[in-house]
């Protein structure tokens, strides 16, 4: 887990660029914020949904702007 954010969290997929989790995505209860089951630093397991080459990641422009990757959580402990 790279990053845990009001909306989701962002997840290293292996490639360039970081996977987003949307919140929607976490786990199957609801939850006001993914930091109540995520940290960052968390190692879980993500299913790619989509890539999405037109939207563009909010990231500072000196980091450059890729897709943006949806991802959902399929790590079982995910799942309460």
């Amino acid at each position: 887990m790279r990053n845990v954010i009001d909306f989701g969290a962002f997840v290293d997929i292996g490639v360039h660029q970081d996977g987003l989790v949307h919140i929607s995505h976490i786990c199957d209860k609801f939850i006001k914020h993914p930091s109540e089951v995520l940290s960052v630093g968390d190692v879980v397991n993500v299913k790619v949904l989509s890539v999405d080459l037109e939207k563009k990641a909010h990231k500072p422009h000196h980091e450059g702007r890729g897709a943006v990757v949806y991802c959902s959580c399929n790590d079982g402990r995910m799942y309460v």
